[in-house]
């Protein structure tokens, strides 16, 4: 698909300007590498949203990433195939596991198949990653995209884990209903030493605790240590506590992407976290405070709400239907390890 800037529009209030196509050379790699393989982190509402908005949404998030000065755009070419990639270091992981860790954000091909030129772009960021002392690199990557998932296979990386995503329209109600004697309210800090204790019991089919290379404990740490931010330091917008006489016993984080309205036109929203205390689980509810979240984002003005969870945790993708959404896309975690020694501990 050919983007045409010009004819890109969403909605009266959605005018994407050229200009910002100007301020780099380095964006006309990007345009190129999107003309055949859109990049979006809502790539699955094209059909809804429209394939040429998303396709300019990908191309927003790929200029930001540009003047970012802690991003690293890197590119090459095979013939008139270009490649490019983006990545960043990522200091919150390089503090929990000792070893300067790295996120890979766009990993992407003019040609989506040609894996010759997604190869030799995977090699050369794996040099750059070794001159510059990296020891640890993780992705996630639509599971469609398979020549990219095979060409950073080639240079090391490994699967992690397989995500399902789940979407909810909020104009979309449900027949609603309640548990008896469950108090639904927003955190608090005085929850955080029973969310820090749940968190670290809850999860488990996560990426951190599926790398073999992470030691269970480090894993459990990262949790508890990123409901706390989520509660404590803003990074989550609202923060639902499931409460028995007041104690919580689960929890479910809320994020609205503001940045993504002037794109798309419409405000987005995520669910990040969903945990529930082993003694209060299989009575719905997680699927009861899913519906909550969707709820409050519907008074926020939020249309869509996605949720993901891993392919093998079966019991959270039934949480979800049960709750009015619906299956969107899925997606691959892969990491590589340019070290070699004992399990990280952080």
């Amino acid at each position: 698909m050919k983007i045409n800037v010009d004819s890109i529009t969403k909605r009266n209030h959605f005018t994407p300007t050229r200009g910002e196509l100007q301020r780099s050379e380095s964006l006309k790699d990007i345009m190129r590498a999107l003309e055949k393989a859109p990049f979006s982190p809502y790539a699955h509402y094209a059909r809804s949203l429209g394939q040429a908005t998303v396709a300019w949404h990908g191309t927003s998030i790929l200029a930001a990433m540009n003047r970012d000065e802690g991003t690293r755009l890197v590119t090459t070419s095979v013939g008139t195939n270009n490649a490019l990639a983006a990545w960043t270091r990522a200091e919150w992981e390089t503090g929990h596991l000792g070893i300067k860790t790295a996120r890979l954000d766009a990993f992407q091909c003019t040609d989506p198949e040609d894996i010759g030129c997604l190869s030799l772009l995977a090699q050369k960021l794996r040099n750059e990653w070794q001159s510059k002392g990296i020891g640890y690199v993780f992705t996630r990557l639509n599971t469609a995209d398979i020549a990219s998932i095979l060409a950073l296979e080639q240079h090391g990386f490994v699967v992690i884990d397989n995500l399902l995503t789940f979407s909810h329209a909020t104009d979309r109600r449900r027949d609603e209903y309640s548990i008896s004697d469950v108090e639904m309210s927003p955190a608090t800090i005085d929850d955080l030493p029973e969310l820090r204790r749940i968190a670290k019991e809850s999860f488990r089919f996560d990426r951190f605790h599926n790398d073999p290379l992470i030691t269970k404990s480090t894993a459990d740490t990262m949790h508890a240590e990123w409901i706390e931010n989520q509660v404590s330091n803003g990074l989550a917008d609202h923060v639902i506590v499931a409460r028995d006489n007041g104690r919580p016993f689960g929890f479910l984080t809320c994020k609205i992407d503001r940045h993504a309205e002037k794109r798309l036109g419409v405000l987005m929203g995520t669910i990040w976290l969903v945990a529930v205390d082993q003694h209060a689980r299989g009575n719905g509810v997680a699927r009861e405070m899913s519906a909550a979240a969707v709820a409050w984002f519907r008074t926020q003005g939020v249309e869509h709400v996605d949720v993901s969870t891993q392919s093998i945790n079966i019991p959270a993708a039934r949480t979800y239907l049960g709750a009015g959404f619906e299956y969107a896309c899925c997606s691959t975690t892969l990491r590589l390890h340019l070290d070699y020694g004992e399990k990280y501990h952080g």
